[in-house]
């Protein structure tokens, strides 16, 4: 239950850190004065750390809620596996649709920016590995 609630925090505080890169707050804990204007490349290592923490986010809270489906070895299994294929299905999606609205509503201008593009499609393709290795090690299940 720990893992769950600490992989739901660290999952609120990648988007967060996502959504604004630049807040107040990340500059109080980096040490950076306000007057300092960053550079692009600056906000967009950001948000891959930012991304690495919602990662890291996913996977604790998965974590934890496996530890509710401990009854079942086939419940675990269609409950990884269809986890898998739905991150698959939205990793393909994000990665051939990166002006997608959704991209934009979390603050990302990818009308007129080739980096941003870029940067959402390497993501996605991380997303597509990670539920295809979701839906792979899913069948670890089946012979418990």
């Amino acid at each position: 239950m720990f893992s769950m609630v600490l992989g739901l925090t660290l999952l609120y505080v990648g988007i967060q850190i996502f959504r604004h890169p630049d807040a107040d707050l990340l500059r109080w804990f980096s040490q950076i004065p306000e007057e300092v204007v960053r550079s692009k490349e600056e906000l967009l290592k950001e948000r891959i750390g930012a991304l690495l923490t919602i990662f890291l986010g996913i996977v604790m809270s998965l974590s934890g809620a496996l530890s509710f489906f401990d009854a079942s070895s086939l419940g675990l299994f269609i409950y990884s596996f269809i986890l898998g294929l739905i991150t698959v299905i939205f990793g393909i999606y994000a990665a051939r649709n990166p002006e997608w609205g959704w991209l934009q509503m979390l603050g990302l201008d990818t009308e007129n920016d080739d980096l941003h593009r870029w940067f959402i499609r390497i993501i996605a393709k991380g997303v597509v590995i990670f539920g295809l290795l979701c839906m792979l090690l899913s069948a670890q299940f089946l012979f418990a």
